[in-house]
């Protein structure tokens, strides 16, 4: 419609007005309502596109997924996991001067010391308190960066370290320094490669 010497457009709720109408085709035609085979093709389309995309990125190392790994895996061979971020199940040993985590299957593949951080997770703070005090033996698990090619912890007396980010699941195996005699039997019945581990 022309009113005066300018087009003049109804608004849409005038059903009588033609210019109404066509704008409302416009509107739908742009919002893709109407038109259901073209938009599924091109959401369809948007779809394959970001898979492709995903796979490219993880195909050229994008995302480096966590090793799965036991214990001895890491210290069996090391050079393989060196650098990577890994997730064990071990039995850690801590007290006055020493600190390491082991497991009774390959004690004699070296020490690991476990660093750690000032500042953890609050899940991995809130595990850490069930632990005693000064020295005992528990079984944890870890997750964090395996580190090989030195000598790590106290006196660098230990052959590979693990930068934990997280620590859970632990379960206290002995309170306190004890015996040798003692240990090894809290160790053979329950600590990593032991009968019944928890």
């Amino acid at each position: 419609m022309l009113h005066g010497n300018s087009e003049f457009l109804c608004p849409s709720r005038w059903s009588g007005c033609p210019v109404a109408k066509s704008v409302n085709a416009v509107d739908r035609f742009h919002a893709g309502i109407g038109l259901p085979g073209i938009r599924n093709r091109s959401i369809t389309l948007a779809m394959r596109l970001l898979t492709w995309l995903i796979v490219i990125f993880v195909l050229k190392g994008g995302i480096h997924p966590q090793s799965p790994a036991t214990f001895c895996d890491l210290i069996r061979s090391p050079a393989k996991y060196s650098g990577k971020e890994v997730t064990i199940r071990a039995t850690y040993r801590y007290g006055f001067e020493w600190s390491e985590l082991y497991c009774l299957d390959c004690l004699d593949q070296g020490k690991v010391w476990l660093d750690m951080p000032v500042a953890l997770q609050d899940t991995s703070a809130r595990s850490l308190k069930k632990m005693p005090k000064y020295a005992g033996i528990v079984n944890l698990t870890v997750q964090g960066v395996f580190v090989s090619g030195g000598t790590f912890g106290h006196s660098n007396g230990y052959r590979y370290k693990i930068d934990p980010y997280k620590i859970n699941d632990v379960v206290v195996l002995q309170k306190g320094a004890k015996s040798l005699e003692e240990e090894k039997g809290v160790e053979k019945r329950w600590a990593c490669g032991g009968t019944n581990p928890k």
